[in-house]
């Protein structure tokens, strides 16, 4: 029924009643009652007041209320999750945007808009959903690892670590955050925790590219030149078409001070991607001056 219905039997009733009251008059307390006849109507003054709701009906039809929107806002969140794993972004920010209406705070569905605000790299607005979310709590393990890598992508990563780390050991399958884990933990200067995170994720898959680069970076923080030239010849190996893999080589031979054959693999590197030291980071640009130092060679 809706509220204006509401308020019009509302109204009908209190001018009946009023009506009613007009026309009884108030009986005298001395008149007796008669003794046989239909009995007469009560007057206003004295009908019995409609019984109240009781505190505990009022409470249980709070909280079966509240028990709808959580189901429905629930599954308007899964619809959402279901969406951004079939590429409908579009139809997945609608979905949680109806499950925020419904529950302001409803930590999940803050999360799935951090997770496409991260899918189109808007990185800054991903952190302050996460961020929200994480505050409210009711998070999984998947919306943990992503508010852990967002804190690494935006330098928190202090915090970052302390996300992560955790996660990261008690789930040494999920190999995902270990890049962005170890990243934080070198800056942090602790590459002995770094290496120990990579050795485990490249272990699980030594095919990822990314863990294989992380490994290799943590072993140079930690001067362990060797072991790093062999995860840069790993990649370099595996993925020869990379330019710039055979670049990353290089620069540990550097570093090893075999100058002579890191000239040889850093010039490959640009024979592969030719422009590729415009973009380059300076420890790269670094390496190759070293190589130009001793052979005199210029990048093609």
């Amino acid at each position: 029924m809706s509220m204006t219905r509401l308020l019009r039997g509302a109204g009908s009733a209190i001018a009946a009643a009023v009506l009613g009251c007009a026309g009884a008059g108030v009986r005298n307390a001395r008149t007796p009652v008669p003794e046989a006849g239909p009995a007469a109507a009560p007057t206003a003054e004295g009908r019995a007041p409609a019984a109240a709701p009781s505190p505990a009906d009022s409470a249980a039809a709070v909280a079966r209320k509240a028990a709808r929107d959580s189901s429905a806002a629930a599954a308007l969140v899964a619809q959402g999750m279901t969406a951004i794993e079939a590429g409908r972004d579009s139809e997945a920010a609608g979905r949680f945007a109806l499950a925020l209406q419904i529950q302001p705070h409803l930590a999940r569905a803050l999360g799935g808009e951090a997770l496409l605000e991260a899918r189109a790299q808007r990185i800054p607005a991903a952190l302050v959903l996460a961020d929200s979310a994480t505050a409210l709590g009711d998070t999984d393990q998947a919306f943990i690892a992503l508010h852990g890598r967002l804190l690494a992508s935006m330098g928190r990563c202090r915090e970052a670590a302390a996300v992560l780390l955790p996660l990261v050991s008690a789930y040494p399958q999920w190999r995902a955050p270990a890049p962005e884990l170890a990243y934080c933990l070198l800056r942090l200067r602790r590459a002995p925790e770094a290496v120990a995170v990579m050795q485990v994720a490249v272990r699980g898959e030594p095919d990822a590219p990314p863990l294989q680069w992380a490994l290799m970076e943590a072993f140079l923080a930690t001067q362990q030149l060797d072991s790093a030239l062999a995860h840069a010849v790993y990649l370099k190996e595996h993925w020869p078409e990379n330019g710039l893999w055979w670049i990353e080589t290089g620069r540990v031979l550097v570093l090893l001070n075999r100058l002579s054959e890191a000239k040889l693999v850093i010039q490959r590197g640009f024979d592969l991607r030719p422009g590729l030291s415009d973009s380059l980071p300076r420890i790269d640009h670094n390496a190759w001056e070293a190589v130009q130092a001793v052979s005199g060679t210029s990048p093609r």
